[in-house]
C-alpha cells in the first residue's frame, strides 16, 4: 500500500467515526429533549448553569474527580428547581481508574442559595443505559 493510500484511509476511517459519534449523540440528544418534553421541563446538552463545581463538592461516590455535567434536564418543581443530568467523573483513587457516567438529580430552593439548602444527590444505576438512568431517576425524585 502507498502512503498516499494509507493516508486516504486513514482520514476516511476518522471522518467515519466522527460521523458515527456525531449521529449517536444526536440521537441521544433528540431522546432526552423528548424526555424532557414529556415532563414538561427544559433540555440543554451543556451545564447551561455551571453546575459541575458545586456538585462536585458533594458528589457521594468516594474519590471520584474531574466532575463533568452534561446532558442538562430541568425545571421547577413546587418552590424548588429540579436538576437531572449525566455527570461524567473518574473512579478509582490508586490503581485502576475509570471514567463513568451517571444520571444524577437535586433540587434546590427557588432564588439565590448556597449548597447547604439542596437536598442529596441521588445517583441512577450505573449499569443501565443512559436513557434509562434518566428515567429510573425520575421515578426515584
Amino acid at each position: 500500500m502507498s502512503p498516499a493510500s494509507f493516508l486516504a484511509l486513514t482520514i476516511g476511517i476518522t471522518a467515519a467515526a466522527i460521523a458515527a459519534q456525531m449521529f449517536v449523540r444526536q440521537r441521544r440528544r433528540a431522546a432526552l429533549s423528548e424526555l424532557a418534553r414529556a415532563w414538561d421541563m427544559h433540555y440543554s446538552p451543556g451545564d447551561r448553569f455551571r453546575l459541575a463545581a458545586r456538585v462536585a463538592e458533594r458528589f457521594p461516590v468516594p474519590g471520584a474527580s474531574d466532575v463533568r455535567v452534561n446532558d442538562l434536564i430541568y425545571g421547577n418543581e413546587d418552590e424548588r428547581y429540579r436538576y437531572i443530568f449525566s455527570a461524567e467523573y473518574t473512579e478509582g483513587v490508586i490503581r485502576s481508574k475509570k471514567r463513568v457516567r451517571r444520571v444524577v438529580t437535586f433540587t434546590e430552593p427557588k432564588g439565590r442559595s448556597d449548597a447547604t439548602k439542596w437536598s442529596a444527590l441521588v445517583l441512577a444505576d450505573k449499569e443501565k443505559s443512559l436513557i434509562d438512568q434518566y428515567k429510573e431517576i425520575r421515578e426515584k425524585r
